[in-house]
């Protein structure tokens, strides 16, 4: 159970006119309340703790009931991004030397780029990354919720790799821009975001991700749901006949729960699955995720897997699409 914080919006549209605020944004409003501050910025806002008001600065006369409950349900704040964003399906592409499929790509060409002036440390990267952090957060117009990221991180700059790895996860794993950021950078391949983006994305794969290998390794299957249209659909029908290796390109959220991915209600569901495998694997990060009950198993980015077949539940009008990740099947 935790405590969220929500505002009420002027839409007509939504039943529920109260909305939480960012998992971060919870965060500081909860730590501005306990240290009995009246007032607080809060990127586009100010929040008046006083009077339970939230005022938008480029038009004060915009404001917003908030409202503190106590005792949230964390099942209740299961994120819908986190398990239901698109994922374009993409060919596998081998360098002549790659025979084994661990080709890095975007994330590994960082930190050699790093490398040729000599070696990088791990208090070095920290620093970048806190760095590009920000930097992303200014852009997108979240430099509050950017300062508590870097702040946590710059924490954990001298501790030992587990240590770093784990706060990684937990500071990929908060509901705010830098989840999101990343992912839409990586599924681009946007080269813009490499000198930004680049030191956190190792981190994650290579400290936090590999670090917990093999011991938080998951062997078993896991889901995912998605929206899919009908382009995109035969794209995974026509992979399933041709047989082909296919990878997505960014960090993919699963889920051990097959109730969780269906909670969302997408129109396809991916069963997904993990095989016992050093070049494919997936990793059991719910005991250090914000919400444990999401029961989530993040796939490293580019990983591979085919496509073994696609079928249609027609009692639940939904595409059912069978993955494995074992690229040697």
């Amino acid at each position: 159970m935790r405590t969220f914080w929500y505002y009420e919006t002027d839409s007509t549209e939504m039943a529920n006119n109260w909305l939480p605020f960012s998992d971060i944004g919870c965060e500081i409003l909860e730590e501005a309340f306990k240290t009995k501050d009246e007032e607080i910025e809060l990127d586009d806002y100010v929040v008046n703790l006083k009077e339970n008001i939230l005022i938008k600065k480029e038009n004060k006369s915009k404001q917003y009931r908030i409202k503190r409950v106590e005792n949230v349900s964390r099942t209740e704040m299961i994120r819908h991004g986190r398990f239901c964003d698109y994922e374009p399906l993409t060919n596998r592409s081998f360098k002549e030397s790659d025979n084994k499929g661990d080709y890095r790509g975007f994330i590994w060409s960082w930190y050699e780029k790093q490398n040729e002036s000599g070696v990088v440390s791990l208090p070095t990267i920290i620093e970048k990354a806190a760095v590009g952090i920000q930097i992303e957060g200014k852009l997108c117009r979240k430099s509050h919720e950017a300062n508590w990221l870097t702040n946590r991180l710059l924490q954990v700059k001298h501790q030992k790799e587990d240590i770093v790895g784990k706060c990684c996860i937990m500071l990929y794993t908060r509901e705010c821009f830098l989840y999101s950021t990343i992912n839409l950078a990586l599924r681009a391949d946007d080269q813009t975001k490499f000198d930004t983006l680049g030191p956190f994305c190792y981190l994650l794969k290579f400290v936090g991700l590999l670090t917990l290998y093999p011991d938080y390794m998951y062997e078993q299957i896991v889901y995912r749901s998605m929206n899919l249209n009908l382009d995109q659909i035969e794209q995974y029908k026509k992979a399933a006949i041709d047989g082909d290796l296919k990878q997505w390109l960014c960090f993919s959220s699963t889920t051990k729960s097959r109730r969780v991915a269906k909670f969302y209600g997408g129109n396809s569901l991916f069963i997904i699955e993990l095989p016992i495998n050093e070049y494919s694997f997936g990793i059991d990060i719910s005991k250090f995720s914000i919400i444990p009950e999401e029961e989530e198993v993040l796939l490293p980015t580019q990983i591979c897997f085919r496509v073994k077949k696609v079928d249609y539940d027609e009692s639940k009008k939904m595409h059912i699409i069978h993955l494995n990740m074992n690229m040697y099947s």
